[in-house]
């Protein structure tokens, strides 16, 4: 299988630039195409109804609460919750997958609850059940939870290749977008999308 390189949102991806100077704010999903910058602009994501491409939505949890040891969300990260729900309406997801932490719970209870599928839990010592899992649901969509510290070996052992995006400071902000193709290339976008 041979896999593109990287791609970050905009083919006038800029090498030179941060990525946080590329980023366009993923704003909603509809038919083929992702409704970017408050409805400012759309592109067509041709993988979204290709039935030899897996959709996969990869997240860091909303903003947290500050207090706790396995913290909720804050007001802020309630409201991003519920938004990324807005964006996924549309969207037939397959499964949705998270760490047992109480802030990747909740950032995707809103959407669980609207699609009424419960998320799955794995372990992210052991992604290699992860990728098990998602494989067997062929074509299905899925969102996943992800941290820092596992999300580049993950991102390798979905898409085939290696990644050079530093996840070390990025903010809860952030969806990235794999169209994990099963029959030839893949090809990586990172979004942001709004708390409202």
């Amino acid at each position: 299988m041979s896999m593109q390189p990287t791609v970050f949102a905009s083919a006038q991806y800029n090498p030179g630039a941060k990525i946080e100077d590329t980023l366009r704010t993923l704003s909603a999903i509809r038919g083929d195409f992702f409704i970017l910058d408050k409805a400012t602009d759309s592109i067509r994501i041709k993988g979204l109804h290709d039935p030899r491409v897996q959709m996969m939505y990869f997240l860091f949890a909303a903003e947290e609460d500050p207090v706790g040891l396995d913290p909720g969300l804050s007001t802020d990260g309630r409201w991003r919750a519920i938004h990324l729900a807005d964006i996924l309406k549309e969207q037939n997801i397959a499964a949705f997958f998270s760490t047992p932490f109480r802030r990747n719970i909740l950032t995707l209870q809103p959407v669980c609850d609207k699609k009424q599928i419960q998320p799955l839990y794995y372990d992210q010592a052991d992604l290699k059940s992860l990728f098990d899992q998602v494989n067997k649901l062929g074509s299905g969509d899925v969102v996943i939870m992800i941290h820092k510290e596992s999300f580049g070996k993950m991102l390798e052992l979905f898409s085939g290749q290696k990644h050079t995006i530093n996840v070390d400071n990025q903010p809860a902000n952030r969806i990235f977008v794999l169209e994990r193709s099963l029959v030839g290339s893949s090809r990586l976008s990172v979004y942001t999308y709004d708390i409202r």
